[in-house]
């Protein structure tokens, strides 16, 4: 399952990210890392919340519009949740444990 989150800068300042195909499934920030941040954890249990209910789910990938940024840090944190939340399926991490574990 890919999915898309688009994320923009609001005309008040705050960020709001959003996945694509998931709709309805938005969040705001005060920044672009918090607000992609927030929209994935939302993601991940209207995704969780399909699974219970039988829809079988082979693999999650986000994608971002526009492109992250490799050369900033905070971006590199981003993909490095996005590597650990691929993998924290399998462990006996929740995925909220593993986003807390990222914010430090």
């Amino acid at each position: 399952m890919n999915l898309t989150i688009q994320y923009e800068q609001e005309e008040d300042g705050r960020w709001l990210a959003e996945v694509k195909e998931l709709p309805g499934t938005l969040a705001y920030g005060n920044d672009a890392e918090s607000a992609i941040v927030r929209v994935q954890a939302l993601a991940l249990r209207v995704v969780a919340d399909q699974v219970e209910n039988g829809q079988a789910i082979s693999a999650i990938i986000f994608m971002y519009s526009p492109p992250i940024k490799s050369d900033d840090d905070a971006w590199e944190r981003l993909l490095k949740l996005g590597d650990k939340l691929g993998k924290g399926w399998q462990s006996e991490k929740s995925a909220v444990e593993i986003l807390s574990e990222m914010r430090r």
